[in-house]
């Protein structure tokens, strides 16, 4: 069954470590991204796997109207299924169901799909959707042109062409591309679109902040241990990289203490936010990260905040009472382990401050696990799911801190009636939680991409990223 995940974040201050509950909510999935298509006169089935806890396996069952005409299994990760060419037979339409089962063999919800056979080999070799874009690979036979349907359009597909890229997609939509070849569908697949995404393929800052990011800035000029303190607005540009490795392209955001003296006008961070530009509600973040050193005064995070909060929360809402998920935190104390927060009103005032429902990963997904700080100087993942049954976080693609929903808005204010932003921020601080910078200091996270996907709940927000022109 499927794992509801949720979003939390953290606060510069100190935290208490909480043990995790060791419930999680589950809902019946289907695997929804699928593709069939032909190669040497087999139907060839791919799919990806459902998030579903201890799936087993993969079913395929192909029936011409009532008779099975051809069933078999396949273990999770392999994603794909061949059903022989003896099997099959052109101009004949087939369906074919697809399922999943789990270690106790309960049942995914079915997705069956139907399929003519066509004289022509047509198959998608690969298929990348994006937010607002699609990247499409297919390897054809078929002697004349094909016409390519989706979301109520079509384009004509010239003869021998391998590479398709389809603009002007929707995010959180789903969508079923269809190639065809004179009356038949030779190959289909169906996608749903992200929510955003961004692999920072950019030249300038002025490219990050045209349409899906904006600086973050000094809140509080006085406090110089407080998260934003080295922030400098526009001003953070000048310690934002944009760098290619491995044919990864990656942002840079830098933190330094600059000169020989102490002064903590000199201590300079970089970070960005969505705020205003994307926000959503309901839904998963995945962001691919590493670091380059842990030192005091060094405080990377990944995160998120009310664009609105629930109209229901005390003093409208701002913090901590709106909430505040942290994705990722980490410190120079554990330098091995990164925390999982989530910030609300009775969660963090009553302990006089910042400290909220927390706890502490290694780079398995181990709580208070062992390790080395340079564990997290090759690229990791980390990520958060956000659904009407709470706040679910992942470190490397394995489940950790889960907080389930309430109807407290004290203790849980991550409802339907609010929606929430991301902030990424390499933060220098002056004292508290994070520790204190020293003149010479420098340190920088990278970010290979931010991606977050729609789950069963996602409500789509009407933000400037989803107009017309919004995101480049």
């Amino acid at each position: 069954m499927k794992k509801i995940l949720l979003i939390a974040s953290v606060f510069a201050g100190f935290f208490t470590a909480c043990p995790q509950p060791p419930t999680i909510m589950t809902e019946t999935v289907e695997i929804s991204e699928w593709s069939i298509g032909q190669k040497d006169g087999s139907l060839v089935v791919q799919w990806t796997d459902p998030s579903v806890d201890n799936l087993k396996s993969i079913s395929v069952v192909t029936r011409l109207g009532e008779e099975v005409v051809d069933e078999g299994s396949v273990e999770p990760g392999t994603q794909t299924y061949t059903i022989p060419k003896d099997k099959v037979k052109v101009g004949e339409s087939y369906l074919i169901t697809i399922f999943g089962l789990d270690s106790e063999n309960n049942k995914t919800a079915e997705t069956s799909v139907p399929h003519t056979v066509s004289s022509a080999n047509l198959l998608f070799e690969s298929v990348n959707v994006y937010d607002q874009y699609a990247e499409l690979k297919i390897a054809s036979d078929a002697s004349s042109q094909l016409t390519l349907e989706y979301g109520g359009q079509s384009i004509t597909i010239d003869n021998g062409t391998t590479d398709i890229r389809i603009d002007n997609l929707k995010p959180g939509q789903t969508y079923i591309f269809t190639l065809r070849t004179e009356n038949h569908s030779a190959a289909t697949f169906t996608r749903k679109t992200m929510l955003f995404w961004d692999d920072f393929a950019y030249s300038t800052p002025e490219d990050l902040t045209a349409s899906r990011w904006t600086w973050c800035h000094r809140e509080n000029p006085n406090l110089e241990n407080h998260w934003s303190f080295s922030m400098r607005g526009e001003g953070n540009a000048e310690r934002v990289l944009f760098n290619t490795e491995e044919g990864v392209n990656f942002l840079r955001l830098e933190g330094y203490y600059k000169g020989e003296e102490k002064n903590p006008e000199n201590m300079l961070g970089a970070g960005v936010r969505s705020q205003g530009c994307f926000y959503f509600t309901f839904g998963k973040v995945e962001i691919r990260f590493r670091f380059k050193d842990s030192l005091p005064g060094s405080f990377p995070a990944l995160w998120m905040m009310p664009q609105n909060a629930d109209p229901g929360c005390a003093n409208g809402g701002s913090w901590p009472y709106g909430g505040e998920i942290d994705i990722m935190e980490r410190v120079h104390s554990r330098p091995w382990l990164v925390y999982n927060t989530a910030h609300t009103e009775n969660w963090s005032t009553a302990a006089g401050g910042y400290a909220g429902e927390s706890s502490q990963y290694n780079v398995a997904g181990k709580q208070n696990g062992s390790g080395k700080a340079e564990d997290w100087n090759k690229w990791n993942i980390v990520g958060i799911e956000w659904s009407r049954g709470g706040l679910q976080w992942y470190v490397n693609g394995v489940r950790t801190k889960w907080i389930p929903a309430e109807d407290n808005l004290g203790n849980y204010p991550f409802t339907e009636k609010s929606s929430f932003y991301l902030i990424m921020n390499m933060s220098v601080a002056g004292g508290g939680f994070a520790g204190k910078a020293e003149p010479g200091f420098y340190n920088y996270i990278d970010i290979d991409y931010v991606k977050v996907t729609p789950n069963a709940d996602t409500i789509v927000q009407d933000c400037p990223y989803y107009t017309s022109g919004g995101a480049q």
